[in-house]
């Protein structure tokens, strides 16, 4: 059988190359990972490439997660973020939220939970038909 239908397009927006391999890793087989270390990188793939989610850490030097968040925001409204963090500061969370992320993780994480998470939102803001992950 041919399968010729498009991955979706997931950026992982990280600064430690270590969660860079292990996003791509555990996302791969669903979807294109495409990893950015800053929030430059990170802007010049949104521009130049289409993307379908954003995996965003919040602690990233120079430009921080929410700065880069809302950069994202002003180019594509509608691009499903999902903020990345080591501890779930309230003050943090809720800013990311009026901003508008679609929902967060904590690291560490589990597997499990980060493939259905990218996988259910995605399917949701950008109405892309995929088969479910099977665990």
């Amino acid at each position: 059988m041919n399968n010729t239908k498009k991955m979706p397009v997931v950026l992982v927006v990280d600064d430690e190359p270590v969660i860079l391999e292990t996003f791509k890793a555990i996302l791969k087989e669903l979807f294109k990972v495409l990893t950015a270390s800053n929030g430059k990188q990170a802007l010049e793939i949104i521009t130049q490439a289409q993307v379908d989610l954003v995996l965003l850490d919040i602690n990233i030097p120079g430009m921080n997660g929410i700065e880069i968040l809302h950069k994202i925001k002003e180019y594509e409204r509608n691009l499903p973020v999902i903020l990345v963090t080591a501890t779930a500061n309230a003050d943090m969370i809720v800013e990311a939220k009026r901003l508008g992320i679609d929902d967060y993780l904590t690291k560490p994480f589990d597997v499990d939970k980060v493939i259905a998470l990218v996988h259910k939102t995605i399917k949701k803001e950008r109405n892309i038909y995929m088969e479910s992950p099977r665990f």
